[in-house]
């Protein structure tokens, strides 16, 4: 039960969520979403887009009683090159589509659970044709049952 295996089940959540769902690409193809962990591959990051990133950003025990929490940051890019400067709309349905999902399910692989708060940004910069947001979730998680000495 480590964030390690929370980002994984995520990737496969938002794998299904994203299926069917297509943006355009920086050649105006319709592509599904990439869903990466951690961090973009090595090939350049217009070559990526349309993508959300599933990054582990830390964790924490900071008591005997309560549970494991860690945050998780999802990245998302989109491009859109039409002159409405709209690609902010499609960022803010990503982030609506998984925040729906999660506050929904709540619980995920019968360990992981989603806890406020949930923040999520967009960027004032200027970066047409390309759009940014982010999100960063909470979740807890069991702590390992230490086994008494004379168990064993």
């Amino acid at each position: 039960m480590t964030p390690n295996l929370l980002q994984d089940i995520l990737i496969k959540e938002l794998d299904a969520l994203f299926a069917g769902y297509k943006l355009k690409d920086k050649d105006d193809n319709l592509v599904p979403i990439n869903i990466y962990p951690q961090s973009l591959p090595a090939k350049g990051i217009s070559q990526q887009i349309p993508f959300i990133v599933v990054k582990l950003q830390g964790g924490e025990d900071s008591s005997v009683e309560s549970p494991n929490t860690c945050k998780i940051l999802f990245m998302i890019a989109v491009h859109d090159k039409e002159d409405s400067y709209q690609g902010h709309k499609d960022v803010l349905s990503i982030i609506d589509k998984i925040y729906h999902h999660f506050f929904t399910k709540v619980i995920f692989d019968d360990k992981y659970q989603i806890v406020r708060p949930f923040e999520w940004d967009i960027p004032d910069e200027d970066t047409y044709p390309y759009y940014y947001g982010s999100i960063e979730s909470n979740w807890e998680y069991p702590k390992v049952t230490p086994i008494p000495e004379n168990f064993l």
